[in-house]
């Protein structure tokens, strides 16, 4: 699965994400977007995106699911032992949780060019939702 994000950098702290869910082979098996508001950072939108793309995994019924981000700050959080206590904190441990009762859930860096239909995604609706505004 591949997750992308989109912040805004004025002072709105809108943000927007895409989730791709493709199988072993590749091809396309599902594919969300959903904008967001009252964002803290870049990272915020971030962690919300990976938690929205494992609730979507878990909805399908997927057990065996690599959730590819381009966020290596979000991988290096995810590694550590340590109780978060930012503000984000929470987030990483519903996160967390949800790799616990699933075993075959893994978090993975990538590099940004791989994940570009997912940035589409997210670019759109963000544009979509300031659009609205």
């Amino acid at each position: 699965m591949n997750n992308a994000v989109r912040y805004n950098k004025s002072n709105t702290h809108h943000g927007g994400s895409g989730v791709i869910l493709r199988n072993e082979h590749g091809i396309f098996q599902a594919g969300a977007n959903r904008a967001y508001v009252q964002l803290t950072s870049p990272f915020h939108a971030e962690l919300n995106t990976l938690l929205d793309g494992m609730r979507l995994a878990e909805n399908l019924h997927h057990d065996r699911v690599i959730f590819e981000t381009d966020c290596l700050m979000l991988t290096q959080a995810l590694q550590q032992q340590d109780v978060d206590l930012s503000s984000l904190g929470d987030i990483i441990v519903d996160v967390k949780e949800i790799m616990s009762r699933h075993v075959d859930f893994r978090v993975a860096h990538i590099y940004r060019e791989t994940n570009r239909v997912a940035h589409v995604l997210a670019n759109h609706v963000l544009h979509s939702s300031e659009s609205q505004s």
